[in-house]
């Protein structure tokens, strides 16, 4: 026969408790994490537009222009939005033929270059946003 245990604790430490109590409110209102992440993520995007893509580069063109890969008329580039889907924040554009670029069109001999790409760097500086933002306050 089986049996369950339970495991209770008591937090006695009013230190703890407020503690445990600004985590928790912090938990709360994600917005400001939210904007900040956002930030992070407009960032790079930008960067690698700036960059002509970050490890791997893009694909270098078959003819030079005198304008930067996928800038010549910086629509697509001025195009990125911060938006939400499924509550997280995300970047998003409607310009039609970004897809093309993100991820390349070999009917069309057309090379990926992904603009919506995120560095360890990035993923690293987020990680840091979560935990401050759920800490703040609390220590």
């Amino acid at each position: 026969m089986a049996t369950t245990e339970f495991i209770e604790f008591s937090v006695f430490s009013k230190r703890a408790q407020r503690n445990l109590r600004r985590a928790s409110d912090n938990l709360r209102n994600l917005r400001p994490l939210f904007r900040a992440v956002h930030d992070v993520m407009y960032r790079s995007t930008m960067k690698n537009f700036d960059e002509g893509g970050r490890k791997p580069k893009w694909k270098k063109r078959t003819r030079q222009y005198l304008w930067p890969i996928l800038q010549k008329t910086r629509a697509l580039r001025r195009s990125i939005r911060k938006g939400f889907e499924g509550g997280m924040p995300v970047l998003t554009t409607a310009v039609k033929y970004a897809g093309f670029h993100q991820f390349g069109a070999p009917k069309g001999n057309l090379p990926a270059r992904p603009f919506f790409v995120f560095r360890r760097e990035d993923r690293e500086a987020i990680r840091k946003l979560v935990e401050q933002h759920i800490g703040k306050g609390a220590m």
